[in-house]
């Protein structure tokens, strides 16, 4: 009973990229690319791969300038009126990056592609054991299921013939 569950899962896995056809036979290898198709986790490896390609590259680009606008006395009456007293104060910045911190940054940021990749890498394998496992399954119960139609095929048979051999005795 097992293993006709695992083989109503997976099929039921299979049938939301294709549409469902019965006694269908597919390979291991289709099972692999149907499921690989399917899997939202897959897809989101792609997208974390992205991420920290899109942070490799922002990683390489300089820090952004910074310009700062202060204001004093800007609002007043008398003699702090807005052209007598008012002050106002406009700063630009730069930083500058020194001992190696660009480089180590775009060195991080490299190195989280590759556990970007990886992650997705074993997300893959896992899924790929996964449906493995689920084929050898269903083959196992497809076997089984044959084997079990021979047995109850030669019981039926060997049932025939003792009921035959017992008419025969009768006689």
């Amino acid at each position: 009973m097992h293993f006709k569950l695992r083989a109503a899962v997976m099929a039921g896995a299979l049938a939301v990229t294709s549409p469902p056809v019965l006694a269908e036979p597919i390979t291991l290898d289709e099972a692999i690319r149907r499921a690989s198709e399917a899997a939202p986790l897959l897809q989101a490896g792609e997208a974390a791969i992205s991420a920290a390609q899109a942070g490799a590259r922002q990683a390489a680009v300089r820090p952004n300038p910074s310009i700062a606008v202060e204001g004093e006395n800007l609002v007043g009456t008398g003699p702090y009126d807005v052209l007598r007293q008012s002050e106002v104060s406009v700063t630009y910045s730069q930083p500058f990056e020194r001992g190696g911190k660009r480089e180590a940054r775009i060195a991080l940021a490299q190195q989280d592609i590759g556990v970007a990749q990886a992650r997705a890498r074993i997300v893959g394998l896992d899924l790929a054991a996964a449906v493995q496992r689920a084929y050898i399954d269903v083959l196992v119960a497809d076997v089984a299921a044959r084997i079990s139609e021979e047995r109850l095929d030669t019981e039926i048979e060997i049932q025939r013939e003792a009921v035959r051999r017992v008419r025969g005795y009768k006689d």
